[in-house]
């Protein structure tokens, strides 16, 4: 079994914004920038994201995570391959994840396999990538992804990228949504097959069977209780064992949130505010914009709105508080802890 790994994610999101619960829409999708914006803000996020994960090598974490988001100050980082190319040259023992990229977001998985193979290459075989399919709030803002379609353009699209990365070419791709005469990637990664990837996902059996067939990893997301993930993880290692395989911790990942202070009681006061700030403003959107029609499959709504499942409670809503606990300790590796969308 693979030992553990610890990585740090960074969230990159503009400091300051209204309280969600005073505007009709998410902040998401339509603050305003004139009134919203600050580019020394901006600048001074985006750098802190650069100085933590050159502290977080120094220090001795395994990698350093941050995702892509769109139209909105959740986060400023509208293409994470650029930060990581950065980050590339600026580090030098450090992982480097990139959770996106979104491959609704390129009209060709062919474009995001060059990126992922030269960022493989400028890294020095240090690179992870993270494929989720998207928050819903990103569909309304890109402006190309069809939800009606999303699902099964990823599935196509995932299928399509892992092929053109471990395959040699030239070969042919005839599918429902891509069709490309001459898959032929120059360069190849370094990291044979490929770098390693992370499905992020709300616990869709679909998704499950997917991660297990390519041996990818997991990460739950958004899921409401320890028991929804348990039952989740539990469903991935039937599939494995379905594909012949034991599942290997180094396919689980888990995202912890915490806050070091001399105290459990002196960290909960220092920490409490700024955490229910975030969750209640920066991860609170209406149903609408983060369920646009078509983005779930009947059986994922279905699972959702049965409890359990992926927000089946608002991430905006308080759970009570439990007892603290001094450690914490998991046989899980998370490699890129990350915020992510069901799939």
């Amino acid at each position: 079994m693979s030992q553990p790994e610890f990585h740090v994610m960074f969230n990159g999101a503009h400091p300051a914004v209204p309280s969600a619960k005073l505007r009709p829409a998410s902040n998401y999708i339509d603050l305003p920038t004139a009134e919203n914006y600050n580019g020394a803000e901006a600048q001074r996020t985006i750098q802190k994201m650069i100085d933590g994960i050159r502290l977080a090598e120094r220090l001795g974490f395994d990698g350093g995570v941050f995702s892509e988001q769109h139209n909105g100050p959740i986060g400023l980082l509208g293409n994470p391959m650029l930060l990581g190319a950065y980050l590339a040259a600026a580090t030098e023992r450090i992982k480097i994840g990139v959770v996106g990229p979104i491959i609704g977001d390129y009209l060709s998985p062919i474009r995001l396999a060059e990126e992922i193979a030269l960022l493989d290459h400028l890294s020095h075989g240090r690179l992870i990538f993270g494929l989720p399919v998207g928050h819903g709030m990103q569909y309304h803002s890109v402006g190309m992804m069809n939800t009606a379609t999303a699902r099964s353009r990823y599935r196509e699209g995932h299928d399509l990228l892992m092929k053109a990365l471990t395959e040699h070419g030239p070969f042919e791709w005839f599918g429902e949504h891509y069709q490309i005469p001459y898959v032929n990637l120059w360069p190849r990664p370094v990291q044979q097959p490929y770098p390693p990837v992370v499905i992020l996902g709300g616990g869709s059996v679909d998704t499950l069977d997917m991660v297990a067939k390519h041996h990818h990893a997991y990460q739950a997301v958004g899921i409401s209780s320890r028991e929804a993930i348990q039952g989740a993880l539990g469903k991935l290692r039937e599939a494995a064992q379905g594909y012949g395989y034991e599942l290997d911790r180094s396919q689980v990942c888990a995202g912890i949130t915490f806050h070091v202070a001399e105290t459990d009681a002196q960290a909960m006061t220092e920490a409490e505010p700024y955490y229910h700030w975030m969750m209640q403003n920066f991860f609170d959107s209406a149903f609408h914009d983060s369920f646009p029609p078509g983005y779930l499959s009947e059986r994922a709504l279905r699972g959702m709105l049965a409890g359990g499942g992926y927000r089946s409670k608002p991430p905006s809503r308080p759970r009570s508080r439990t007892r603290s606990r001094r450690a914490t300790s998991s046989s899980a590796r998370p490699r890129p802890c990350a915020s992510g969308s069901p799939s």
